[in-house]
């Protein structure tokens, strides 16, 4: 079970394409944030993951550290595997938080574009002035440390004809872990997909001889359509499990099926309870088999099943119905599926190691 806590609603920077909308100062209370682990251990079988969202979660750095310490000290008395994640921009790093954030193992994606015209287009601060080169400062100082870095990356209409020289620029800077999304909510058209359809391109053949060169990349718009190949389709409610396997707690201490339902605008349609009172069950789990109903839109496409339709928080974002699928996912995942089905054939061709052990040795282990 992961219970994700949204310790703040205010964030130092201003994403143009921020989900959470205007930035206000709930901030979680010490009293809620040890009610929300108290209530994810009673979910726990063996382990339980606590994540720190906001907002920008390090600016409430002093909550963060005073609830991992009481989750190891919960756990270590239930004999309780415990992790911790956090999603954070970055900036409020300093020698003491990374120290930290090593000693107590917290896996950390970090917001970051690409290359600073890429990531200066969309995250700037309050004044309009872009983050990149902060940013790539602090970069250095996660190296020092030896941190696990996992990238969050958007691209967006703006930023779409540059997208091979921002993920380059990332994987160049060592980089090796790259989670991209579109801006389902930008005001994508024929000439902005058609440039992020040569972008994605132009990134394949950088995928591909990395790969020959012994190094493993994972780049999701391209792993994640490949595994869809090797393994199987998905079934719907195994990846976006939106409150069945994890859940928000806002900083009032109500809880949501998922981080994207969690906005100042409270829609008390997707509250599933608090962490003081429970888990309203009844309304819980008629959203998780909701979530779990074929989309109607998709009946006899064939890229029902490795397409990312199943994403029932981005359908609701983006169309006002969890079962509803965005036009633009239709034409952004028929551009990218050939071009990943590529990837993967040449790959699976030459026998590249890095890629076999990727996707087919756990399947030749099985048996």
């Amino acid at each position: 079970m992961k219970a994700v806590l949204h310790v703040t609603g205010n964030c130092n920077l201003r994403c143009r394409y921020c989900y959470v909308g205007e930035k206000t100062n709930r901030r979680m209370s010490p009293e809620t944030a040890r009610a929300a682990v108290d209530f994810a251990v009673k979910q726990a079988e063996k382990r339980f993951t606590i994540s720190f969202m906001g907002g920008e979660p390090l600016l409430e750095y002093d909550l963060i550290r005073a609830t991992v310490e009481h989750a190891e000290a919960v756990a270590a008395e239930r004999k309780l595997a415990v992790s911790f994640r956090m999603t954070t921009n970055g900036l409020l790093f300093d020698d003491e938080r990374l120290a930290f954030c090593r000693a107590h193992r917290i896996l950390f994606a970090l917001s970051l574009d690409g290359d600073a015209r890429s990531h200066d287009a969309n995250r700037v601060n309050a004044a309009g002035r872009g983050s990149h080169e902060a940013l790539m400062r602090n970069l250095e100082s996660i190296r020092r440390h030896a941190l696990v870095l996992i990238v969050i990356a958007c691209v967006t209409p703006q930023t779409a004809d540059n997208l091979a020289a921002a993920m380059t620029f990332l994987f160049e800077h060592g980089i090796d872990k790259v989670i991209l999304s579109p801006d389902f909510g930008g005001a994508w058209d024929r000439r902005t997909l058609r440039a992020l359809q040569r972008g994605f391109e132009a990134v394949a053949e950088y995928y591909v001889e990395r790969h020959r060169k012994g190094d493993e990349l994972y780049f999701s718009p391209f792993d994640e359509k490949i595994r869809t190949h090797a393994l199987g389709p998905i079934r719907r409610g195994v990846i976006c499990d939106m409150g069945a396997r994890s859940f928000s707690v806002a900083p009032s201490g109500e809880l949501y099926p998922c981080v994207q339902f969690v906005r100042p605008e409270t829609d008390l349609r997707f509250r599933i309870g608090d962490v003081r009172t429970g888990f309203e069950q009844e309304k819980r789990w008629e959203l998780v088999e909701r979530n779990r109903q074929p989309r109607p839109k998709c009946d006899g496409c064939d890229l029902d099943g490795r397409c990312s339709n199943w994403c029932g928080c981005v359908n609701h974002r983006t169309t006002g119905d969890i079962l509803e699928v965005p036009p633009f996912l239709c034409e952004y995942e028929r551009m990218l599926m050939p071009i990943a089905d590529r990837v993967g054939n040449v790959l699976h061709a030459e026998r590249n190691q890095v890629f076999h052990r990727k996707f087919y040795q756990d399947r030749l282990e099985d048996h």
